[in-house]
């Protein structure tokens, strides 16, 4: 997405982030793709529930963050890329194969 909007601000942030490395799982999907590797993950802050367009990958993220914010202007990828409420697989800690 930084390639297609290099003039937004994009990054990532998570939930529950325990390590400030991308996971193996990952980082060999993005390497096995020739993706342009994340920077690296940091936890998601107050400000960005309330300040920022949030994509998640899965509909349990979108309503945890709710649950925080009710006002949070947060939604599924996959209902902002084609509209349709459709969970992205997380690779972390899974089976990249499954990807």
């Amino acid at each position: 997405m930084k390639t297609k909007y290099p003039e937004a601000n994009i990054y990532s942030s998570g939930l529950f982030v325990t390590a400030y490395d991308t996971s193996e799982n990952s980082q060999a999907i993005i390497e096995k793709n020739n993706l342009i590797s994340p920077d690296k993950p940091t936890p998601l802050t107050e400000d960005e529930l309330t300040d920022s367009v949030l994509l998640v990958m899965g509909s349990h993220h979108k309503e945890m963050i709710l649950s925080v914010n009710p006002q949070a202007n947060v939604h599924l990828l996959s209902e902002y890329t084609t509209g349709e409420q459709v969970d992205v697989e997380d690779p972390f800690g899974g089976n990249s194969r499954a990807i």
